[in-house]
């Protein structure tokens, strides 16, 4: 009895399992029905886009593509512009040099101004030599007892008044033109525009604007738009100065402390600077002086003390920055600029170099001394 009813307890849970199966299986294959039903509905539907719809792609296409360029634009604008400025800093620095100390504090004497004596007038004057300028290298300076309306020598070459040329190692200064002062790119012409590339190669200054004052210089970019003015964050001209405590110093009131340490007594001493430079009138190279104060009489042991400049002369004050030649002079017959005019010692005369920075404050006094 007991084994008959476990027996139709496990055939009823068969049943009961078989069923279950059943309805699974019928389940799964009507889920599976329909979803072939819908996939087939969705691909069946081949309907395209619609007129709209087109448009509004090809407005967001158009969006990107002038996002894109408008953001090239401007990079390159910005670019330009900075390619401007740092060939502004180029000409600045090709002019009076570098305005840094290089080392230890100590500054170099460099660029245009050290090496001719003068500001220039082209930009292409930074890159050629100009036909009047001599090539860098010693220069025995001329001391001219005469020279000419500017201070310039002017000669005779003999005779009463002839130049006397200093060879003295001790006088040589390096001097002329070493250029190109700016650096140009290999394999191209030898040309300098600005980041725009304003100007042609038949312009002297290739698109800047140079303009020389009697004591300011201004180099000037005429922007994105070529031209003077313009209101555009990149149309706007940009410039830079040269100004007269950048390129020369003023030798007003500067001493010269002569010192007798000969045996005899020195007579009509002055100190001149022997400047290297271009004449203005002639366009030549040549050698500039001014001249101090007379120091009547020098006893044996004694110091005396002449003024830059003398007040008979009418000749600028403002020196180029570089080297220049401090000389002991002879003025016999007490008259400024004569014949008479020479060195002392003549035999070998008394020289120092001084150097003359920008942006600096030259010493109440320097010295020579007799030896």
């Amino acid at each position: 009895m007991g084994e008959r009813n476990g027996r139709s307890m496990i055939h009823m849970n068969l049943q009961r399992s078989n069923q279950s199966q059943l309805w699974i299986g019928l389940h799964r294959a009507f889920s599976r029905a329909r979803f072939i039903h819908h996939a087939r509905a969705l691909l069946s539907d081949t309907r395209g886009l619609t007129l709209l719809e087109l448009l509004v792609v090809v407005f967001i296409l158009a969006a990107i593509a002038f996002t894109t360029l408008s953001f090239t634009d401007n990079a390159d604008s910005q670019f330009r512009y900075e390619e401007t400025q740092r060939r502004l800093e180029m000409i600045r620095r090709a002019i009076v040099g570098d305005e840094q100390p290089a080392f230890a504090g100590q500054r170099l004497l460099s660029g245009y101004v050290v090496d001719t004596g003068v500001r220039p007038t082209t930009i292409t004057s930074l890159i050629e030599q100009p036909p009047s300028f001599d090539p860098f290298g010693g220069k025995a300076p001329i001391f001219d007892p005469v020279p000419d309306a500017n201070g310039f020598n002017n000669g005779p070459t003999s005779g009463a008044g002839a130049e006397i040329v200093l060879t003295n190692p001790e006088a040589t200064l390096f001097k002329g033109f070493r250029g190109p002062y700016v650096s140009l790119t290999p394999g191209t012409t030898r040309e300098f525009r600005d980041g725009w590339g304003n100007g042609t190669t038949s312009d002297p200054d290739f698109g800047w604007i140079v303009t020389a004052g009697s004591s300011i210089t201004t180099i000037q970019s005429v922007g994105a738009d070529g031209q003077p003015g313009g209101s555009g964050p990149f149309d706007q001209d940009i410039s830079t100065e040269i100004r007269e405590t950048d390129w020369a110093q003023d030798i007003t009131g500067l001493q010269v402390r002569i010192v007798n340490s000969s045996p005899t007594t020195a007579n009509d001493l002055r100190a001149s600077l022997l400047v290297y430079g271009i004449n203005p009138t002639t366009l030549t190279t040549g050698w500039f002086r001014t001249t101090t104060t007379l120091l009547t009489t020098l006893t044996p042991g004694d110091a005396g003390f002449v003024t830059f400049p003398d007040p008979s002369l009418s000749l600028s004050t403002l020196l180029p920055i570089g080297q220049h030649l401090l000389v002991l002079v002879h003025d016999g017959d007490t008259i400024l600029n004569t014949t008479d005019d020479e060195p002392f010692p003549s035999a070998n005369p008394e020289t120092k170099r001084l150097s003359f920075f920008p942006h600096t404050v030259l010493p109440d006094t320097v010295e020579l001394i007799i030896q």
